[in-house]
């Protein structure tokens, strides 16, 4: 996704497609706050990837296929806003763009 359709969907308050990936090393922290039983060597195996982050959730809470992707898209939801937040400037532009923009 190009940057700036990025930070559109930064503004829309909706993650794009790839953000659990794109934010995971930072994200992958949070997870065990949400679901306690997922183990480290899980989160390993999950890359990122939001379809298998919903496997281990079924497989560890005994879920609905519906019910763990459900729950993790209102988890992204839920931190996309927070990171978007901190990543945006109030131009609406991310802290990087400004950054190379004002060189």
């Amino acid at each position: 996704m190009a940057k700036r359709d990025e930070t559109r969907e930064m503004r829309a308050g909706k993650p794009p497609p790839d953000a659990l990936r794109t934010w995971w090393p930072e994200l992958r922290g949070r997870v065990p706050e949400r679901w306690s039983r997922l183990t480290n060597e899980w989160l390993g195996e999950v890359e990122g990837r939001q379809e298998r982050l919903a496997e281990k959730l079924r497989d560890a809470y005994g879920i609905s296929e519906a019910e763990a992707t459900r729950q993790v898209e209102d988890f992204l939801e839920t931190h996309w806003n927070a990171l978007s937040a901190r990543h945006l400037t109030p131009s609406g532009t991310t802290a990087g763009d400004d950054a190379i923009n004002n060189k």
